[in-house]
């Protein structure tokens, strides 16, 4: 079984010659990984999103344009699909403005006394 026959160019191998095992690795324990933002990571995600945003937005009026010389639906609807991705990045940006600011120094929460509700 270990080798090649006369007919054959692969040279046979017995089920013993690869080991199983060891193509497997063993499994890694996930419970407690997470991750701390490192300095500088709100910029460069900001970024990142800026960047995302504008080529979305020039794909976008790439395909309006195309779509409408062309006469195509289909083109436009992607164009459609394409502006709801760009509004998720929007959001996405602005949620990331959002985490820099800081938080008031004093608690901004207002409790109404049972005896003046309702007015």
């Amino acid at each position: 079984m270990g080798r090649a026959t006369e007919g054959s160019r692969i040279p046979q191998r017995g089920h013993a010659a690869h080991p199983h095992l060891e193509a497997f690795p063993r499994p890694v324990n996930l419970g407690n990984m997470h991750v701390h933002a490192s300095p500088g990571s709100r910029e460069k995600t900001s970024k990142v999103l800026r960047i995302s945003l504008f080529v979305t937005l020039a794909y976008i009026v790439l395909l309006v344009v195309a779509g409408i010389r062309a006469h195509s639906l289909a083109l436009l609807s992607e164009a459609g699909h394409n502006l709801s991705d760009f509004l998720a990045l929007l959001l996405s940006l602005v949620a990331s403005i959002c985490s820099r600011v800081r938080p008031a120094p004093r608690k901004l929460t207002a409790t109404i006394a049972p005896e003046s509700w309702p007015p």
